[in-house]
């Protein structure tokens, strides 16, 4: 009788490598770090939104016909309120000096370009044509009242001739381009026409 040789891997060989694979896998996964990849990913976003925004309001200034609207020295956030309902709502956003002089707006309306969204610049009015479609929104676009560290919303102010744009950044890599964008406000990255006057 004849006995075929056969080769293959025993149990334990088997287990061994699944073993190093599975310790492989962990690592690579702390190496990549799926958390940190998604919060720079929305930075990303944050910091391509507000040069759009800013190129937006630029273009639109440029425009004699347009002016900044709004109140000046109030700020506006790209938050909806709870009910929907556009009003003056004094809960705090992280930085605000003074939560009683902040402004947002009902849902529906926020990322309108008409003035009626939540930067009141009538950017439709553009005399070569609307150089924004829609107003953009933070990624998390939210308010922590527990935290307001962790309010993730889009803020315009303007004083009637100059404006700031901000946002808070998440990825701790962007630490010091909100510490050196030249404004005031080390916990937000701002960029406009004037970033060093106080945003309400």
């Amino acid at each position: 009788m004849k006995r075929n040789n056969t080769k293959g891997f025993t149990l334990i060989e088997l287990l061994i490598v699944i073993g190093i694979l599975g310790i492989l896998a962990a690592v690579v996964a702390l190496a990549i770090n799926p958390a940190e990849m998604l919060r720079r990913s929305r930075d990303s976003q944050r910091i391509s939104d507000l040069g759009t925004m800013q190129t937006a309001i630029n273009l639109a200034l440029a425009d004699t016909s347009i002016s900044l609207g709004g109140t000046p020295n109030t700020t506006y956030a790209s938050i909806a309120t709870a009910s929907g309902v556009a009003d003056l709502t004094p809960f705090t956003i992280a930085g605000l000096p003074d939560p009683d002089i902040f402004t947002d707006i009902a849902a529906a309306n926020l990322q309108l370009n008409n003035g009626n969204g939540w930067i009141p610049v009538n950017f439709g009015a553009v005399s070569s044509g609307a150089p924004i479609s829609a107003l953009p929104v933070d990624p998390r676009n939210e308010v922590d009242p527990a935290n307001p560290a962790n309010d993730y919303v889009y803020r315009f102010a303007h004083n009637g001739t100059s404006y700031k744009l901000d946002c808070m950044l998440e990825s701790s890599q962007n630490d010091d381009r909100e510490d050196n964008d030249g404004g005031n406000n080390g916990d937000r990255y701002e960029i406009g026409t004037n970033i060093t006057f106080a945003s309400n």
